[in-house]
């Protein structure tokens, strides 16, 4: 019998299902030691696994798990007409591939991965895909391979969608689904649940990253992993595209906009009238600037702008600055500028704030006394430092916003996640007595601020 058949005659031998635990441990133990070695444990034997291996290894076994080392069980082969073979090539044979470590396994599987970030660098020259290549292939970022772990032809074709869409990223503001049919032939091929648009975010994160890192102002957030639609949207609109630009919108009033040297009227209109203002992304994106209707005696002076996290609260206020005039014949120069955020931080919100900052706005915060309205606070104070002054918020405001709600301890977890100076000691003032309270409870308050600014007492 030749070597060939000897290993057809081992691999069917040792095919039958009481050497199969055996030999599948023994595969284990090659793959992390990379030599055949160690000790197999069958835990609970079966009837059929004794008898085997009582035959196989020539001796009786004792009751309960079985333990098999590696050196046993190539005495024992050696000891049967196999004898010829080498343990490693048997196993192969019973496995049908070949027997690697794993330290090989991934120095093959790197290896493959780095042929084809190299083909790919070759391919795509643009600046921001040798960017991400470069990092990829050094490992000083990851990207979610194959399941498996191998690079699937599949995974090479979404790949290549991506770097396609990065190096054709727009000078100009553009719909998601128009950018995606142009790159991929499809509307929805960069969508987030496609494999190409998880990886097209993951590179777009990367590269804004990258600009973080040498920025003035870096993101303090920017390596955590995207956890909703709107931090997706937010980097899709960082790179001029755009997701939703009709239904996303921010509110405000007494504010004039400019596209270039020319008012977009509208936006005074509604001041006029008294009403609020509701700017779709859609038209937020064609803002140049944003400044009070009354402009600053010099084009750099800063000027304030009050925010708001609660819609109702807006609207409450918006009643009270209002109330007293006739809105269509009053004067617009004496309208303060209000901005509504609506409980949390949409992407026209964010884009509205960053226009007024850019035109010298102060930002004057007031939100809940809970740890999701400190959390808008702290991302307010971070994103724009020395610009944002804390608007009715500290523990005399929070007292007299009579504090009822009880907060639990993932809340409290929340609350103590909120670290920056200006608002810390107001978080564990609040954590100490573990109640929340509401902007509702110092509505007058904030009215009355308002009153005073618009009559000339206060700045």
């Amino acid at each position: 019998m030749d070597r060939e058949e000897l290993l057809t005659a081992a691999a069917a031998y040792f095919g039958r299902p009481g050497f199969h635990r055996l030999l599948a441990g023994l595969a284990a133990k090659y793959r992390s030691l990379n030599r055949l070695g160690g000790v197999v444990v069958l835990n609970d034997p079966t009837a059929e696994e004794r008898a085997e291996l009582e035959a196989l290894l020539r001796r009786r076994l004792a009751p309960g798990a079985i333990r098999v080392s590696a050196r046993e069980f190539a005495a024992a082969l050696a000891a049967t007409k196999f004898g010829a073979l080498d343990p490693k090539e048997v196993l192969e044979r019973w496995l049908g591939s070949e027997l690697i470590s794993n330290q090989e396994r991934r120095r093959r599987r790197w290896r493959c991965r780095a042929m084809l970030l190299e083909r790919l660098t070759a391919r795509f020259p643009h600046p921001f895909c040798q960017k991400w290549l470069q990092a990829l292939l050094a490992k000083e970022t990851n990207i979610r391979w194959a399941p498996d772990g191998n690079v699937a032809p599949a995974f090479v074709a979404d790949l290549e969608l991506a770097l396609q869409a990065i190096s054709r990223l727009p000078d100009e503001y553009q719909r998601l689904p128009v950018f995606a049919q142009k790159v991929c032939g499809d509307p929805h091929g960069l969508d987030s649940d496609r494999d190409a648009g998880k990886l097209f975010l993951v590179a777009l994160r990367f590269l804004r990253n990258e600009e973080a890192k040498t920025g003035p102002d870096p993101d303090p957030d920017n390596d955590r992993p995207l956890s909703s639609a709107e931090e997706v949207g937010e980097l899709l609109y960082h790179f001029r595209l755009l997701r939703d630009d009709v239904l996303n919108f921010a509110t405000c009033y007494g504010l004039a906009a400019y596209a270039g040297a020319s008012e977009l009227i509208y936006w005074r209109a509604a001041a006029a009238a008294g009403a609020p203002l509701n700017i779709p992304l859609r038209e937020l994106v064609r803002v140049t600037a944003v400044r009070p209707l009354a402009a600053p005696a010099r084009p750099d002076d800063l000027f304030d702008v009050y925010l708001v996290e609660n819609s109702g609260v807006f609207s409450a206020l918006l009643d009270a600055v209002t109330a007293d005039r006739n809105a269509a014949a009053a004067p617009t120069g004496a309208a303060r500028p209000l901005v509504c955020l609506h409980g949390q931080f949409k992407l026209a919100s964010w884009a509205l704030l960053d226009r007024l900052i850019a035109s010298g706005a102060v930002l004057h915060y007031s939100g809940d006394f809970d740890p999701e309205g400190l959390q808008m606070a702290q991302k307010l104070l971070c994103r724009y430092p020395g610009r944002v002054r804390l608007w009715r918020m500290t523990p005399a405001d929070y007292a007299a916003a009579r504090p009822a709600a009880p907060l639990d301890e993932r809340r409290l977890k929340k609350l103590a996640a909120v670290d920056h100076p200006v608002l810390a000691p107001l978080a564990k003032y609040i954590a100490a007595r573990r109640l929340a309270a509401y902007q509702e409870g110092i509505l007058p308050l904030l009215a009355a601020d308002l009153a005073c600014l618009a009559s000339g007492v206060g700045g």
